[in-house]
């Protein structure tokens, strides 16, 4: 626990100044997690098909993705990004609903899947950022998901009994999911006249933690299929770059789409 602690006590000052920043600093970070995520993601299917494949058109279809999307965020209305964002997020919550992924018996399938879709996950940190107020949005949403991660980890181990969903993440409890949710949408309420955010983040709290969750539990599917307890163990007592990134990737995702409509 005091390895977490103190990874968490050096990353988060770095996340926080990387998002302050913006610019080529924010989209080259954005860029490099998602090649550590590509290769954790590679390695875990590689392990599940007993393969040893070079997966270099793969961060080459990442990257070209990632550069095609910054290209034509200032060119195309954001409302075609938004459109193939939802439909991403509903195959994931299809494949949750389902209890397991689409396509596992097709190793090619994945080695196309995987590069667009961390391309499309990831693009929402850029194109959240890039909107008005964007810092303030996309602190809010570091935060709520930092928040929901550390309170579900504390108030699961102290209350949960009750499984969430122990097909697809054994250790997961209904007490670790919906008591941050109450927790952090009550701070949300309270301190929303604070904050220079519309009044509209009262009720994006919840969904925006709900997808967090959702995040989480769509890794361990994944993890679950390719029979892996952790994406990687790179980050000293949080395992992978995915294992930190899975509910960020929808939660922030969804903010991105809850942001756009106001």
């Amino acid at each position: 626990m005091l390895t977490r602690i103190i990874t968490a006590a050096l990353l988060i000052p770095l996340a926080l100044f990387i998002v302050y920043t913006g610019g080529w600093i924010a989209t080259a970070s954005v860029i490099g997690i998602g090649h550590l995520i590509l290769y954790e993601y590679y390695a875990m299917i590689d392990r599940k098909f007993s393969k040893k494949a070079s997966h270099f058109i793969g961060h080459f279809v990442f990257a070209l993705s990632m550069i095609g999307l910054y290209a034509s965020l200032n060119r195309l209305p954001q409302s075609i990004y938004a459109s193939i964002l939802i439909g991403w997020l509903v195959v994931s919550l299809i494949e949750l609903i389902r209890g397991h992924l689409l396509a596992t018996h097709h190793y090619r399938a994945y080695q196309i899947r995987i590069p667009i879709s961390i391309a499309l996950l990831l693009f929402s940190l850029i194109a959240l950022r890039v909107l008005p107020n964007g810092v303030l949005w996309l602190s809010l949403g570091l935060g709520l998901t930092w928040l929901n991660d550390s309170l579900g980890l504390f108030i699961g181990k102290a209350m949960g009994k009750r499984k969430l969903a122990a097909r697809i993440s054994p250790g997961k409890t209904i007490a670790g999911a919906v008591g941050p949710l109450v927790i952090l949408t009550s701070l949300i309420a309270c301190l929303h006249p604070y904050i220079p955010l519309p009044s509209t983040i009262i009720w994006i709290t919840p969904i925006v933690l709900v997808f967090a969750q959702l995040g989480d539990l769509h890794e361990s599917l994944i993890k679950r299929y390719c029979a892996s307890k952790d994406s990687s163990s790179i980050i000293p007592g949080h395992g992978g770059v995915y294992d930190r990134m899975d509910s960020l990737l929808f939660s922030i995702s969804v903010l991105y789409l809850c942001a756009l409509t106001l």
